[in-house]
């Protein structure tokens, strides 16, 4: 299967508020990345797919930006997520989003930031659960092995358009719940 698939449908299965930190996490590591973008938490994971579903014209692309999304979960994530001081780095991190959008009208922001602190024991659960399942799709569809048997298969590219009616119905389904 298509990794860039295997990684959207993986996304839309997690928690929302899960799946905005996994957002959040990878786009402030972009080289390029737009703190509005960033700070923008009302459309966090419609910028994330959007960047995710971006330049995949080519294997090779596609292929890059899965081998990035693994190595930025595996390194800022899984490794490191309820150790103390990725926790301090991760508050630290936000205080700089914090400063770059003041007068921007974005400082939701912290008010998720705080609230995802309030709820930290049943979040360290599900993100134990997200974590797992990252790790069996890191182990089987998002192995080297498998990743390049892709690549040299005939299989098409993600067709962006099924990609596209598949978030937005995920999305629609993830704010009703979140609502």
């Amino acid at each position: 299967m298509n990794p860039i698939k295997t990684i959207a449908e993986w996304l839309s299965k997690v928690p929302f508020d899960i799946r905005t930190e996994i957002a959040f996490f990878v786009l402030t590591l972009l080289p390029d990345y737009q703190i509005q973008k960033i700070a923008d938490t009302e459309n966090l994971i419609e910028n994330f797919y959007e960047w995710l579903l971006k330049d995949t014209d080519s294997k090779l692309r596609s292929i890059g930006k899965v081998l990035m999304i693994r190595t930025f979960i595996n390194y800022t994530i899984l490794t490191k997520r309820f150790e103390k001081k990725d926790l301090e780095s991760t508050q630290e991190l936000w205080r700089v989003v914090k400063r770059e959008t003041v007068g921007n009208g974005l400082l939701d922001i912290i008010e998720q930031m705080e609230k995802n602190q309030l709820q930290l024991p049943l979040r360290k659960r599900h993100w134990h659960q997200t974590l797992n399942e990252w790790i069996y799709l890191c182990e089987g569809p998002l192995s080297d092995e498998n990743i390049e048997k892709w690549q040299q298969s005939d299989e098409e590219l993600y067709d962006k358009s099924e990609a596209r009616n598949s978030f937005v119905s995920n999305l629609q389904a993830a704010k009703k719940i979140k609502d």
